[in-house]
């Protein structure tokens, strides 16, 4: 018999949440590297930041909203999980795409600093929150089978 060494907080939200989170500050530091390396906004650093944050900050927002919605599904089933994951990740894209849209037209960061920012830290969060979802459900699949098989 297999002894299991994985965290079970990983499989957790918590987990989820860690992944993502550190996921979007990853690419908020990419997406405003871009911006000075690329001197789009003028060797700026004031306005590469403000424009990193932004973008980051909209997928730290949409992450926060879609991950409470699976932490408040409190399932240990792979099936429910698995549907509470997809639901969380659509509210996640279209609260962050929303939130990103109005802060674009409403305070006008510099905007190739914003889109690149806001891309990589979709394209990240994404990455972190499929990789979790696998391991976890992989985690719970033997634990819910019908037979009991490990």
């Amino acid at each position: 018999m297999p002894i299991e060494t994985r965290s079970k907080t990983l499989h957790s939200p918590v987990g989820a949440a860690l992944a993502t989170l550190g996921a979007v500050a990853l690419g908020a530091v990419i997406g405003g590297g871009c911006g000075l390396a690329m001197v789009w906004t003028g060797d700026d650093a004031g306005r590469a930041a403000a424009a990193a944050l932004m973008g980051g900050g909209a997928w730290a927002v949409g992450a926060l909203i879609g991950l409470a919605l699976v932490a408040t599904t409190g399932t240990q089933d792979a099936g429910r999980l698995s549907f509470a994951v997809l639901v969380a990740s659509v509210v996640r894209m279209l609260g962050a795409l929303a939130l990103g849209l109005a802060l674009f037209f409403a305070l006008g960061p510099e905007g190739r600093t914003f889109w690149t920012t806001f891309l990589v830290c979709g394209l990240l969060a994404l990455m972190a929150e499929t990789s979790w979802a696998i391991h976890t459900l992989k985690s719970g699949a033997a634990r819910s089978r019908p037979d009991g098989a490990h």
